[in-house]
Formats: structure tokens, C-alpha cells, sequence
């Protein structure tokens, strides 16, 4: 998953009564902003494998400042995480081009022919018990 908003995205929920929703995120910007209870009830976990790369800037301040924390403009690290990931990394990237990012594009390589990102002894999984949740 590259930046995916497991955990919704704070910055939809800013915007949910807006008309730009709809215009620059489409459906699943509305679903994101006004629709997120119900949609977040059909989502899984994937029974497979699966690793995620979300994008920030290293700094608690993030990228944007209508959202609290590190984030890729659009989305907190925070939210990109789920519980029984097999890896997980943060890459300095925005939303939009993260991509095309060279670490992404590696990392995603790394993932789908070894199981990890970097190496085995520095694979950074998120389970139930050591996620902190939203």
C-alpha cells in the first residue's frame, strides 16, 4: 500500500461540505470526508502479506498545517497505518508524487521479492499489540 488512508484522512473531514471535494478528490475524496464510518466497516485487512510506505517530512509539524503531525500534505503517517502490516516505512515524499519515488519504487521491489523493505532485522511491523491506534 502507498499511502493509503487506513485510518481515514483528518484533512477530507476539513473539507467534507466543500464542492472541492468532489472536484479534486472525486468519489473517494467524498467517501473519505462524509462517508467514512460506513466505509471504513467494509474495509479488511489483507489476509495476504502487505507492507505500507506513507509519505512525511521527519518533523511533527509535517507538511501541512491544517493537519497535526507528520504527513505527506494530504495524509498523517498516523493514518496510514493498520495493524499486521509485515513492514513499514515513511519516506520523505508528498501525497500526489510519492509514486514516482525512487525509495518507493525500491522499497516496493525490495518488498514483493524479499518480504521486507531494507532487511529482515530492520522490518518494522505494526500488530495488534504494538499499535497505538488513530
Amino acid at each position: 500500500m502507498v499511502a493509503p488512508p487506513n485510518r481515514g484522512a483528518r484533512l477530507a473531514e476539513y473539507f467534507k461540505r466543500s464542492k472541492l471535494v468532489d472536484w479534486v478528490w472525486g468519489d473517494s475524496g467524498a467517501d473519505l470526508a462524509n462517508n467514512w464510518d460506513a466505509l471504513q466497516k467494509k474495509l479488511a485487512t489483507p489476509r495476504c502479506q502487505f507492507a505500507i510506505i506513507g509519505g512525511g517530512k521527519s518533523d511533527p509539524d509535517g507538511r501541512n498545517r491544517l493537519i497535526p503531525g507528520d504527513d505527506d500534505f494530504v495524509i498523517t503517517v498516523e493514518e496510514t497505518k493498520l495493524a499486521g502490516v509485515r513492514d513499514f516505512a515513511a519516506i520523505p515524499s508528498s501525497h500526489t508524487v510519492i509514486m514516482n519515488n525512487t525509495t518507493a519504487r525500491e522499497y516496493t521491489l525490495r518488498f514483493l521479492q524479499h518480504g521486507y523493505f531494507v532487511c529482515e532485522s530492520l522490518r518494522r511491523p505494526i500488530t495488534p499489540e504494538t499499535d497505538a491506534g488513530p
